[in-house]
C-alpha cells in the first residue's frame, strides 16, 4: 500500500493525485483477500469518498480541493495503476502547454496591438506636422506653435507628455509645458547650421524601454518632425530671399528703364541737333556747288546730298540691325539703288564692272528674301525707309 502511495504522490501533481482506501490493501498476491464487490476509490466533487468496508452503503469523507470524479477499481494492479497515471500526468502536461501557448498569443497579439496603435498615432503625427507647415506657409511662428501641441499626443504617454520647440532664440511650448530628468530632444538644421531643438518630456518617471523610458519608434518620429521643420524653415528662408531679390531685380528694371529712356532722348536731341546743322549748313553748300557744276557732276553731288541726308536718318542703321549678313558694300550699293542710281552708274562710282554690281543686287535680294518674287528692290527699300 505504501508503494502505490508513493507512485501516486510522485508520478501526478498535487492537484491530481488519487486518494486509495487505507483499510485494504491491494496486492496482486492475495486475490482471496478481495471483496466480490471490491473497495472503490472515489475522488472528486467536494472531497474523497470511499465505501464502508461493512458494506453498506455508509460514506466517510475527507474534503479536499475540487477535482474531476474519477473512479478507480482496487483490483486494479500496480503496473496498471502506473500507466494509468503516467498517461494522466502526459495529458495534463500537454494541456498546461496549450494553456501556455494560448496565453503566450494572447500576449503576442495584446504587444502586436498596442504597436500598432502606436504606429498609428506617429503617422498622425507627421501628417499632422506636414499639415501644420503648408497650412501656415508664410507664418512660422503659428506652424511651430501648433507642432508644440501636436507632439505630446503622439507619444506613448499623452497625458504626462510636454513638448518645447526652440527656433532661432524663441520658445514655443505645449500647454503643460515643464521641465523634467526624462527628455528626448533632437537639434533643427537649416542649411547644415543648427538653427533650434526639439524637446518631448515625460513629467512622470515611467518603465525603461529602448531610449530611458522612450521607444525607438519615437526617437525615429522626432527625427523626422526636427527633419521637416528644418526643411520648411529653409524653404521660408530661401522664399524671402527670392522676394528680396525680385524686387531688387524690379527696382533695377525700373531704374534701368528710365536710363534707357534718357539715353534715348539724348539720342533724338543729338540726331536732331546733327540733321539741323547738315540742313543749315553742309546741304547749303552742296546746292550751290551743284548749280554751278557739269551735269555728270551734278549726279555726283546729288549722291552725296542723299548719303548725308541717310546719315543723320535711321535707314542704313535699321537696315544693317534687320539684315545683320549684310556686307557694308552691299548696305552701301542698296544706300544707292534706294537714292535712284543705275546700275552703270553704281558701277562707276565704285570702279566695278556691271557684272559685279549685279551680283551684288542678286546677293542683296536673297539676303531680303526677294528670290522669285516680282518685287523691285529700289520700290522694296523706299517702302521698308517709308515704314
Amino acid at each position: 500500500m505504501n508503494t502505490v502511495l508513493f507512485l501516486i504522490t510522485h508520478l501526478l501533481p498535487i492537484d491530481c493525485q488519487f486518494f486509495v482506501s487505507e483499510n485494504r490493501a491491494i496486492s496482486d498476491n492475495h486475490p482471496r483477500d478481495r471483496d466480490p464487490q471490491p473497495n472503490i476509490c472515489m475522488v472528486g466533487g467536494t472531497g474523497r469518498q470511499r465505501r464502508n468496508p461493512k458494506g453498506d452503503d455508509s460514506f466517510s469523507s475527507t474534503f479536499y480541493p475540487q477535482r474531476q470524479h474519477l473512479m478507480i477499481p482496487e483490483s486494479l494492479t500496480v503496473s496498471q495503476l502506473t500507466n494509468q497515471l503516467n498517461a494522466a500526468r502526459i495529458e495534463i502536461v500537454h494541456l498546461k502547454r496549450e494553456q501556455h501557448i494560448k496565453s503566450a498569443v494572447e500576449q503576442e497579439k495584446s504587444r502586436i496591438e498596442h504597436a500598432l496603435r502606436e504606429r498609428i498615432k506617429e503617422l498622425n503625427c507627421l501628417y499632422g506636422v506636414a499639415e501644420m507647415l503648408e497650412r501656415n506657409e508664410d507664418d512660422i511662428d503659428a506652424a511651430m506653435q501648433g507642432i508644440a501641441h501636436l507632439l505630446p499626443i503622439s507619444w506613448q504617454y499623452p497625458e504626462i507628455t510636454t513638448a518645447q520647440l526652440l527656433l532661432k532664440g524663441k520658445s514655443y511650448q505645449a500647454s503643460n509645458f515643464d521641465t523634467s530628468p526624462w527628455k528626448q530632444s533632437v537639434e533643427i538644421f537649416e542649411g547644415g547650421e543648427c538653427v533650434g531643438t526639439v524637446a518631448v518630456y515625460y513629467l512622470e518617471e515611467m518603465p525603461h524601454m529602448d531610449e530611458g523610458p522612450f521607444l525607438k519608434e519615437e526617437r525615429m518620429l522626432i527625427n523626422a518632425v526636427a527633419t521637416r521643420i528644418g526643411s520648411a524653415v529653409e524653404r521660408l528662408s530661401a522664399k524671402k530671399q527670392l522676394e528680396v531679390e525680385r524686387e531688387a531685380l524690379e527696382n533695377a528694371n525700373i531704374t534701368l528703364r528710365e536710363i534707357l529712356f534718357k539715353v534715348k532722348e539724348e539720342q533724338n536731341t543729338i540726331g536732331r541737333d546733327i540733321h539741323a546743322n547738315v540742313d543749315k549748313t553742309i546741304i547749303p553748300i552742296l546746292q550751290a556747288l551743284k548749280s554751278i557744276a557739269y551735269p555728270d557732276q551734278q549726279k555726283y553731288i546729288s549722291l552725296i546730298q542723299k548719303s548725308l541726308e541717310d546719315i543723320v536718318s535711321p535707314f542704313v542703321s535699321q537696315l544693317s540691325r534687320q539684315f545683320m549678313e549684310l556686307s557694308a558694300s552691299e548696305i552701301q550699293i542698296c544706300n544707292m539703288i534706294r537714292n535712284g542710281l543705275s546700275t552703270k552708274e553704281i558701277a562707276n562710282l565704285r570702279h566695278n564692272s556691271t557684272a559685279t554690281v549685279n551680283r551684288h543686287r542678286e546677293h542683296i535680294r536673297k539676303k531680303l528674301g526677294l528670290n522669285n518674287q516680282k518685287i523691285n528692290l529700289s520700290t522694296f527699300l523706299h517702302t521698308y525707309m517709308n515704314e
